[in-house]
């Protein structure tokens, strides 16, 4: 996992058009393999990782970094709103938690950052924790890792 943070980190720094934007991505890919680290470790998401990816989003904004205000509001609807939805009808129809608000407040981050490309995020993290689950047989994973990375790939493209 350490060497597809650090080939994306190095991709996004060369694909960069200033100085700024190159900082930019190798903060954002610092954090995302943080949180990932975290969340593969104890099992939770440290709140500064969430706020720091929506302070550089911001930043990135305010230098017309990657999309528009309006996708990155609904990048934070639609990161924020759905996986609290799933996470509340879990809770109410299994009477266990699913989804921890340590992922919610991830999504939420990373539709900040990503804007529309979140709903491809969500969808791809989906796809490489289903995978996971089937080639290593265990039921409950950490969500973390793989939306840290599909987020890593989306911001690339």
């Amino acid at each position: 996992m350490a060497a597809a943070f650090l080939a994306f980190a190095v991709l996004g720094a060369m694909k960069a058009r200033s100085l700024g934007e190159a900082v930019f991505f190798l903060a954002v890919f610092a954090l995302l393999f943080s949180a990932a680290l975290f969340d593969e470790a104890r099992g939770v998401i440290p709140a500064v990782v969430p706020v720091a990816l929506s302070a550089l989003s911001f930043g990135a904004a305010l230098f017309a970094f990657l999309p528009s205000p309006s996708e990155r509001f609904f990048g934070f609807c639609f990161g924020f709103f759905l996986p609290l939805l799933v996470r509340a009808l879990w809770l109410h129809s299994r009477r266990e938690e699913g989804l921890g608000m340590g992922d919610v407040k991830l999504l939420a981050a990373l539709g900040l950052l990503c804007g529309v490309r979140v709903v491809a995020v969500l969808i791809l993290g989906s796809v490489f924790l289903a995978a996971e689950s089937l080639v290593l047989r265990k039921r409950e994973l950490p969500f973390a890792p793989a939306l840290c990375l599909a987020a890593a790939g989306a911001l690339l493209l």
